[in-house]
This record gives C-alpha cells, structure tokens and sequence, in this order.
C-alpha cells in the first residue's frame, strides 16, 4: 500500500470511527432508558427498537476496531479467516437491524388496523415469528460469508464487515432496501390510516396502544434510516454496474456512507424530541 493510500485509508477510518463514538451512545442510552423504563418495557414495538439499537451498537463499534487495527498494523487487510472471527458477528446483526425495522413498521401498522385488538395479537406465535425471520435473514448472509470462509480461507482482503460478502454485497443492498421500502410503505399506510380515522381514534381510551406521537417518532426514524442506508445501498449497487477501479469505488463509497452515521445517531434525538411535542 503506498503511503497516499494508507493516509487515505487512515483518513476514512479515522472520521468514521470519531462520528461512531456518538452513535454508539446514543443508542446506548435509549436501549438503556427502554430497559429501566416501567412503562416502555410493556411495548413490544420499544423491545424491537431497543434490539435494532443494539444490532446498531455492535456495527458501530466495528469502526473504532478498524481503526486500532489499523495503526498496529499499518494496513487495513488481513487473512480472510481473521476478517471473519472479527466481523461475522457484527455483519449477521447489521444484517438482522433490517427485518427489525420492518418489524417495526408492521407492528404499528398492525397497531393502526386493529386498535382494539392489538393487545390479543402478542402472543409468543407472533412475536416467535418475528425473531425467526428476523434470525433467518441475518443466517442467510453469514451462511454467505462462511461459504466465503472456506473458499478463501488464507486469502487477503481489506478487512470489513461487507468484504466478508465479496460478490454478494449488491445483493444484501437490494434486499435491504427492499426492506426498507416496505417499512416506508407500511408507515404511509398508518399516516392514511390516521387520516381517516382521526376521530375514531380520538375517542380511544390512553390504554389503546397506538400512539400518534409514537407513529411520527417511529415514521421520522423510518425516514432518517432510508436516506441513509438507502442511499449507501443504492450507491454500491450502482457503482458494481459502472465497473470502477477498486480506489474510485472505496473513495465514492466511503463518502457516501458517513450518511448512514446520521441515520444511526438519529433514533434516540427523534424520540425525544417528539416526546416534547
């Protein structure tokens, strides 16, 4: 690696690492309000946002790792193996923050077509089959990575979460945004929803567990979540089809993703502030 590069490398992991600090503890702090919090620990919804919290946590700390390795080692790649033990763990719960936030969305829709009912339907059938998804989703991509593990047991690479996927990245960025698109689907469903049952809705009694606040809040997140991941996902796609060298295609990446840092220091502020308003 000549020196231009690692001082580039250096420089993107760097930042990252410096704008991950205050993610991780803000994130950290609504899981810790969730789990003190009488009241929040009733939600299902709050259980599901604190665990996509947490599944955000551990991605997030993967860059302050990226960091130290990198000055002890004064490069970014290592063997294929390596990569793995350090990475495997934090890329299956990035890849299950996914299906949690569509979780989400489908919880508050359900909560916005069943008012009344919404108490009956968390039961452990219900809330079992949303960890299974949720599991499978994440196994899948690991499954993909320990394939990869095999095959190139000893082989170097610029060690990353997404480098464990090598030819599957793009395929992980659509099914994400997929997933995304649905939960932004379903939360413009609940705002149509609200819209003609305005006065229904308002002859519920505080024990209902639908929340307008709650939907604003958890439909701001949504947003903040597709503009940043969406658009990192919609990038790497986009440049696997252009063919770039292999410097270009860091360079563009690497920028576009300090998006995905407002998106992971986004939950806790916008819960708060709409718990003012």
């Amino acid at each position: 690696m000549s020196k231009s590069v690692y001082n580039l490398v250096l420089l993107f992991t760097a930042t990252k690492a410096a704008f991950s600090i205050p993610a991780i503890f803000l994130n950290c702090s609504l899981i810790y309000v969730t789990i003190k919090s009488k009241c929040l620990r009733k939600g299902l919804c709050n259980w599901l946002l604190a665990i996509y919290d947490g599944c955000l946590v551990v991605y997030l700390a993967t860059f302050p790792l990226a960091l130290f390795q990198h000055l002890l080692t004064k490069s970014d790649s290592m063997p294929f193996w390596k990569c793995f033990l350090l990475q495997s763990v934090p890329l299956t719960l990035f890849a299950a923050s996914f299906p949690f936030m569509l979780a989400i969305a489908l919880d508050r829709f359900i909560g916005a077509v069943f008012p009344l009912k919404y108490k009956s339907l968390k039961n452990p059938y219900y809330i079992g089959s949303v960890f299974f998804a949720c599991g499978f989703y994440s196994t899948f991509y690991f499954a993909i990575s320990l394939s990869n593990l095999i095959r190139y047991y000893k082989s170097s690479i610029s060690c990353s979460m997404i480098n464990l996927l090598l030819s599957y990245q793009r395929i992980m960025a659509m099914t994400n945004i997929l997933l995304e698109a649905i939960a932004i689907a379903l939360y413009i469903g609940i705002a149509i929803i609200i819209s003609r049952r305005k006065f229904a809705i308002k002859k519920l009694n505080e024990e209902s567990s639908f929340d307008r606040r709650i939907f604003k809040s958890l439909f701001a997140i949504a947003a903040f979540d597709f503009i940043g991941w969406t658009s990192n996902s919609s990038v790497m796609i986009i440049l696997g089809f252009l063919k770039l060298d292999a410097l270009t295609y860091y360079k563009v990446l690497s920028c576009i993703s300090y998006l995905t840092f407002i998106s992971a220091c986004s939950n806790a502020p916008l819960l708060y502030y709409f718990r003012q308003v």
